[in-house]
Parts: C-alpha cells; sequence; structure tokens
C-alpha cells in the first residue's frame, strides 16, 4: 500500500497516512484503464503493420483486428460502468448480467464456474 504526505493541520497526528481503500481502488481502476488503453493502441498498431505486410485480409490481420475490437469494448463497457455509481441498481444488475454470462460460458466450456 503506497503512503501519502498529509498536510500540516490536518489534525493527523502523523506525517504520513496509509492510502484508504477507496484510494487504492480508485488507481487500481485507473492502472485498468491505463492498460486497457495501451492494449488497443499495440493492438491498432499491430493491425497497421500486420495489413501491410500480409494484407488485410490475412489471418494475422484478422486476429489483431478481434483483439482490437475486443479491448475497445471491455474499455467501453468499463468506462460506462465507472460512470454509475458501485451501489446503484444499474451496476448490480450489470454485475449480476456478467455472473449469468461467466456461469454460462463455463458451463458450455466444462471449466468449473469461478468468481472473478
Amino acid at each position: 500500500m503506497q503512503e501519502t504526505v498529509v498536510p500540516e493541520g490536518s489534525g493527523v497526528s502523523e506525517k504520513k497516512r496509509r492510502a484508504t481503500a477507496a484510494e487504492v481502488r480508485e488507481r487500481a481502476f485507473l492502472d485498468v484503464i491505463d492498460w486497457l488503453d495501451y492494449r488497443v493502441a499495440v493492438c491498432r498498431d499491430g493491425l497497421e503493420r500486420y495489413s501491410a505486410s500480409h494484407g488485410a485480409d490475412s489471418r494475422a490481420a484478422a486476429a489483431e483486428r478481434a483483439a482490437a475490437f475486443e479491448a475497445e469494448l471491455i474499455l467501453r463497457e468499463i468506462r460506462k460502468l465507472a460512470e454509475v455509481p458501485p451501489r446503484s441498481r444499474t451496476f448490480r444488475e450489470a454485475a449480476e448480467a456478467r455472473r449469468r454470462y461467466v456461469a454460462a460460458q463455463a458451463s458450455r466450456t466444462g471449466e468449473p464456474e469461478r468468481e472473478a
């Protein structure tokens, strides 16, 4: 856990304080968004390179196109959910829909259901 400096006169007796759970979650969320932005950029770059070297209809270009599309979809959904308060009905319904989807995918592939 990272420590942050507390300004003088804040009423906190220590010079440093531990980050709150909300601050840690916020940093983790922003790290995920940054990573997905990076992943989308990498996929787009790969798509351009594979399209130039192998042709736009090649398997390599198709794989990069699919990866870029998936990363963009995930990023869009996460950003949409970030605008919704975590304890709201909309957020809970989205989380439940995701759980059902993961369970359906696991039953289709025969894998044990995992909690995510």
